[in-house]
């Protein structure tokens, strides 16, 4: 990942690992932080923790963002899908609440799970979105 960001023209790319998850800031042209999770799906779906939809402290968010990365399909190269963050955090925060709903307030097969299914249909309208990071 951080080699595609390096690619499109971000500068001082460094990740750091928290478990699973990557977390990856780079700085744009413009001298912008950008802040970027990191999901990746070899198969079914992405799966991020519930918590992970909760909107982060900062006012300003419009430098923090979800990069899905796609490695179902077996091309060169994955595909990807660009996503603000404050627009994945509400869409997970709003899907899990109807789901919750229709399933009389828990889940229907494991109701200790603190995970949440994202399907690639949720997220095509960003894919290979680069123009949003400013590169």
């Amino acid at each position: 990942m951080a080699a595609e960001l390096t690619r499109r023209g971000a500068r001082d790319v460094g990740s750091t690992k928290h478990g699973r998850r990557t977390e990856i800031r780079a700085t744009g042209p413009d001298g912008r932080t950008l802040e970027i999770r990191v999901k990746t799906r070899r198969v079914g779906t992405w799966q991020p923790k519930l918590g992970e939809a909760e909107p982060h402290p900062d006012d300003d968010q419009s430098h923090r963002f979800w990069i899905f990365v796609d490695l179902t399909k077996r091309r060169s190269r994955p595909t990807y899908y660009v996503v603000p963050e404050p627009w994945i955090q509400s869409d997970i925060r709003e899907t899990h609440r109807e789901y919750i709903a229709r399933h009389g307030g828990q889940r229907a097969r494991t109701p200790g799970s603190d995970h949440h299914s994202v399907d690639e249909g949720r997220i095509h309208e960003w894919e290979e979105w680069w123009e949003i990071l400013g590169l």
